[in-house]
């Protein structure tokens, strides 16, 4: 149980991680409005780190769940960054933060389902 969430929780920074390093090279704050093309490039390269964190999540945790806990994760920090947008701060872009909810979180299963494809073969 342990490995599982410890998985989830270095899946989710793994997540974050790449997410930071992808505002800090385009030098775009995540709060601001985007262009279509800015929103186009970030759901490719989201899409597939948020594949890659989930698999990693899986392969550390030694579970697809551990991919499920990150996706959680991801999706709950989402919703408050929404509801924090919507409710106190009444200001920014939400398009990076529906990017994540949507598209993110059911790539981070995506990967630890891969994860688990792999783990198996591997092991027979």
């Amino acid at each position: 149980m342990i490995r599982i969430l410890v998985g989830a929780v270095l899946g989710y920074l793994i997540s974050l991680a790449t997410s930071l390093v992808w505002f800090l090279k385009t030098h775009h704050d995540p709060t601001q409005r985007v262009s279509t093309r800015y929103l186009m490039a970030s759901i490719v390269v989201g899409f597939f780190c948020s594949i890659a964190s989930g698999f990693l999540a899986a392969v550390i945790g030694g579970s697809r769940r551990s991919a499920w806990g990150a996706a959680i994760i991801l999706f709950a920090t989402g919703g408050f960054g929404v509801a924090e947008s919507l409710l106190v701060s009444r200001s920014g872009s939400l398009e990076l933060t529906w990017v994540s909810i949507v598209v993110m979180v059911p790539a981070t299963v995506f990967g630890g389902e891969l994860a688990e494809r792999r783990l198996a073969h591997v092991k027979k």
